[in-house]
This record gives C-alpha cells, sequence and structure tokens, in this order.
C-alpha cells in the first residue's frame, strides 16, 4: 500500500504529537510537457503559440475508507530530511499508521477570499477553521497559502482529495 507522504514544515508539530486527523491531496494531474497518449487529458490553457500548453486530467483517489497506510515524513530534495521544531535535522520517518475514514473531493478557490466547496455546496468559515486545524494549520489562511504554494493558483479553483483518518496503535 503507498504510503501517506508529507513534507510540509507547517504540519510537522500535528504529526509529531499525532494530532493531525486529515489530509488534502490534488486531484488534478497537470503538466506542460505533451503526453506521448492524449486519451484521458484536457488541454487546459493554451497561450496562443502553440507551445504553451497545460495539460490535466483527473487524479483518482489514492486511498480508500478502511485502508491501514503508514504515515512517513519525506524531503523531495535530499534523503536528510527536514528540520523538526527543536531545530535538529529529522530524516525520513515513520510516525505510525492511519486508517482512512473518510474520503471526500473538494474544491478550493483562493482569492482575496477563501472559498471552498463540498459536493457542490459552499463550506462555511467555520467548517474551513476546523477543516484547518485537522490538518494542523495554526489558521484557515496559513493552509490556503500552503495549498496555492503546493498546487500552484488556484484563483480558478482546484479539485482535491480530502482524507480524514484515525492513527492505529
Amino acid at each position: 500500500m503507498n504510503p501517506m507522504k508529507f513534507n510540509a514544515v507547517e504540519v510537522l508539530p500535528a504529526l509529531l504529537d499525532k494530532t493531525k486527523g486529515s489530509t488534502i491531496r490534488k486531484a488534478l494531474e497537470e503538466t506542460r510537457v505533451q503526453p506521448e497518449n492524449l486519451e484521458g487529458w484536457d488541454i487546459k490553457q493554451d497561450c496562443g503559440d502553440g507551445c504553451c500548453h497545460l495539460f490535466t486530467r483527473d487524479k483518482p483517489a489514492k486511498w480508500k475508507v478502511g485502508d491501514v497506510v503508514e504515515a512517513v515524513w519525506y524531503d523531495k530534495e535530499s534523503a536528510v530530511g527536514r528540520i523538526d521544531q527543536y531545530g535538529r535535522i529529522l530524516p525520513d520517518k515513520i510516525f505510525g499508521k492511519v486508517r482512512i475514514t473518510k474520503v471526500e473531493k473538494i474544491e478550493v478557490k483562493y482569492t482575496t477570499t477563501m472559498f471552498m466547496t463540498r459536493d457542490g455546496k459552499k463550506c462555511n468559515k467555520q467548517w474551513i477553521r476546523r477543516l484547518a486545524k485537522h490538518e494542523g494549520f495554526s489558521s484557515a489562511r496559513e493552509m490556503f497559502d500552503y495549498l496555492e504554494k503546493y498546487a500552484g493558483s488556484l484563483a480558478e479553483g482546484k479539485p482535491f482529495w480530502y482524507y480524514t483518518f484515525e492513527w492505529v496503535k
């Protein structure tokens, strides 16, 4: 089973004390390099000169309800890892196992306001704040800033998979 990988230092304390109970993952795959087989891909953006395309396609959920997976820390840039809350280098680490309890598709839009939908319905601010806390962020703004850094511009809105989980003892 694919591990649940984390590398956002913003949520590291919540992983270390196991208060993190959810994760948000991209539900759209994007590339600027034309895939060999265009089946299932859409051209999202065309700059008019024939060379600036953004190809997108739906990304299926990685896990389903009931799956038990390892929650791990990793660093894309190096095997050394990142710095923990005490300023020490944290190597790749297994935090423990989690059981997926819910899988939802949400849409996130972030311009001058923070906007999120579930099942096509607008989420209220209290739900978004609870989600940010459950995700391990200190505020909804910090979560939206991170999602924009992680997934690119959210001005037009992008789909994400929202997984809730419980830590397995």
